[in-house]
């Protein structure tokens, strides 16, 4: 079975300047290729003893295996959650030439381990 390298990571936000922070260290530090923003989002969620509603920013991440720990640290670090989302799903099947694409604008492992 071959090893997944490649992986979807996901979090929400209720500001639109913490987004844009987020974005700004993810992409200059090279931790991800690209980073999709859904807005209006409509969450409802138990915090507390009571069913909350807000709405939100969606932040999804596109990210090789070895950085997620890095990506993660730097998202939550800045994150103004108590608790904030960070969820890491499998790309188990995409197209050759995203994937190629990805290698090249994220930091090499190399990079990483300097």
């Amino acid at each position: 079975m071959t090893e997944i390298e490649y992986f979807l990571c996901m979090t929400t936000s209720n500001s639109e300047e913490e987004v844009k922070r987020i974005k700004n260290i993810v992409l200059t530090k090279r931790l991800a290729a690209c980073i999709n923003v859904i807005r209006d989002v409509e969450s409802t969620y138990h915090c507390r003893g009571e069913i909350k509603q807000e709405i939100e920013f969606i932040m999804l991440f596109k990210t090789k295996k070895y950085l997620l720990e890095k990506l993660k640290r730097e998202v939550l670090v800045v994150h103004s959650y108590d608790i904030p989302e960070f969820i890491v799903l499998p790309i188990t099947d995409g197209g050759l030439h995203y994937f190629n694409w990805i290698d090249r604008e994220v930091l090499s492992e190399h990079e990483v381990n300097d």
